[in-house]
């Protein structure tokens, strides 16, 4: 006995597209809640900037609609005071130019006669320092005027004395040697002068920079 096949198959060819609908619609349903989430979110994203920036524009309209307080004129009474009173100035200005003259003599004279009255009252003490300034400044000139000489060093030796002068030499010292006899004996010398008073402070400080030492010697007239 032969089966009728085409039934079956046509029964189950009506489940299958029954399941494709519902899953386009299911398909359809998740696309819309998905662009309906994301759209709410947009818009809470950008419902707070509008607010904010509504404040700001109001408040700078404010800033400009506000007009800047004026500041107050000066109230004075003299203002009020002066076009009611009659001010002589001619016989005060004529007062004052005539006493200006007067006052100038009798100030350049009273200083004269100050300066007179203390040249005339110096007392003994004043003198006598005076003088002793001047005792001491005529000493100083002598002894200015009294040569001394810078001595480096004394050897027995002519070879020791020799190096020590090429060595102030070599550093621009202008020294020279002297031979001194003592109990017939030479004695050698290397020192540099004479020099006065006023050379001898900026001679040592030269030999000091060279890293030399000296002995001032004065010399006897």
């Amino acid at each position: 006995m032969v089966k009728d096949y085409a039934k079956k198959y046509r029964k189950l060819e009506y489940p299958m597209s029954r399941r494709k609908n519902n899953a386009i619609l299911w398909g359809m349903l998740g696309i819309s809640v998905g662009l309906l989430i994301i759209g709410l979110l947009f818009f809470l994203k950008s419902a707070p900037k509008e607010k904010s920036i509504q404040p700001i524009e109001k408040k700078r309209k404010e800033i400009i609609q506000t007009p800047t307080p004026k500041p107050p004129e000066p109230q004075f009474d003299f203002y009020n005071i002066l076009p009611h009173e009659n001010l002589n100035l001619s016989q005060q200005g004529d007062s004052v130019m005539q006493e200006m003259p007067f006052s100038r003599s009798t100030s350049i004279t009273s200083l004269e006669s100050r300066s007179i009255d203390a040249m005339m009252s110096t007392t003994p003490e004043q003198v006598a320092i005076a003088e002793a300034k001047k005792q001491l400044e005529e000493e100083m000139g002598r002894l200015n005027n009294k040569p001394y000489i810078l001595v480096l060093g004394n050897f027995t030796d002519r070879i020791h004395a020799e190096q020590l002068q090429a060595q102030a030499l070599l550093k621009g010292i202008p020294v020279r040697k002297k031979v001194i006899w003592i109990n017939g004996k030479p004695t050698y010398q290397i020192m540099m002068g004479p020099v006065d008073l006023n050379q001898l402070s900026n001679e040592k400080k030269r030999l000091n920079a060279a890293g030399l030492s000296a002995i001032v010697v004065k010399i006897s007239s």
